[in-house]
This record gives structure tokens, C-alpha cells and sequence, in this order.
């Protein structure tokens, strides 16, 4: 039989507790406007939030990868080609890529809410506020829009012109 005693040891640990995490409807806004690298920042905000960034740093880094992967396959390879013009006849010139490129940041948001699965249904039992995401989803939006004109610009301008 166990000793009494480690009955009336804590079970929780001490120190302070987690932040609850920013909630997933504002992952799938900041993901449908900002796109992979928005689903991305605010993953590795929660990350930091729940002070585990460290762990999940190799996750980010590979989904990082994946999404760079996509793009330059896309760009660079044959079926990457047939696969734009079809989405081009499906949802119109501008809008095919664009499309894709936000199911593939939704996608994502929903791999970050695996990642922290745990903490986010923790702060729905505990009743914690979840923080505002306004501000942070604003600077996410803006900064990662940035980002993709900056790299898909010229990644897919020369196919553009080359289709004329």
C-alpha cells in the first residue's frame, strides 16, 4: 500500500501558470488573410504564450519547409504548371493561387491547434480569458502580405508572362 504521505503532495507544479492561448477563430482569420506564414506566426505566438516554443520550434521549421516546398513546385515543375491552370479555370486567373494558398494556411492553423490541443482545451475548462488577437492579427496580416508579394511575386510573375 502507498505511503499517506504522498497523498497530501501537490500535484500540480508551482511557479506561475500558463497563458491561455489566443483562440483558434482568430488562427483561421489571421491564416485566411495572412496566409501560411500568418497560420505560422500566430502558431509560434501561442508557442511563445504557452512557453513552449523551444518544442515546438522543429514543428514550425518543418511546416516552414513544406509550405516552400509547395511553392517552388508549383513554380518550378511541370505539374506544379498544370496544376495552376487548373485552378485558374476553376476559380479565375488571380484567385487559383490565391485560394490555394489559403486552405494550405487554414491547414496549418488546424496543425498549431494539434500542437497545443492540450492548453487550449486546459483554458476552456479553467475558464481563462483568451487574449484579445486584434492587434497582433493585424501585424500578422500586414507583415506576412509583405512577405508573399515579396517572394511570389517574382517566384510566379515569369510564368505569368510567359503564358501571353
Amino acid at each position: 500500500m502507498a505511503d499517506d504521505n504522498s497523498l497530501l503532495q501537490p500535484s500540480l507544479r508551482a511557479g506561475q501558470p500558463k497563458d491561455a492561448p489566443y483562440s483558434i477563430t482568430a488562427g483561421i482569420w489571421i491564416s485566411f488573410f495572412g496566409g501560411i506564414w500568418g497560420a505560422l506566426a500566430y502558431t509560434g505566438l501561442n508557442s511563445m504564450r504557452l512557453r513552449r516554443l523551444s518544442r515546438d520550434l522543429p514543428y514550425l521549421a518543418i511546416a516552414a519547409g513544406m509550405y516552400i516546398a509547395l511553392l517552388l513546385a508549383l513554380a518550378m515543375t511541370e505539374p506544379g504548371r498544370i496544376a495552376q491552370a487548373e485552378l485558374a479555370d476553376l476559380f479565375g486567373e488571380q484567385r487559383g493561387l490565391r485560394f490555394l494558398l489559403q486552405f494550405v494556411g487554414v491547414l496549418f492553423v488546424g496543425f498549431g491547434y494539434l500542437l497545443h490541443k492540450s492548453d487550449h482545451r486546459a483554458a476552456g475548462l479553467t475558464g481563462r480569458d483568451r487574449p484579445s488577437a486584434w492587434r497582433v492579427g493585424l501585424i500578422i496580416v500586414v507583415i506576412s502580405t509583405v512577405i508573399h508579394l515579396v517572394t511570389l511575386i517574382p517566384l510566379f510573375a515569369p510564368l505569368s508572362g510567359a503564358a501571353e
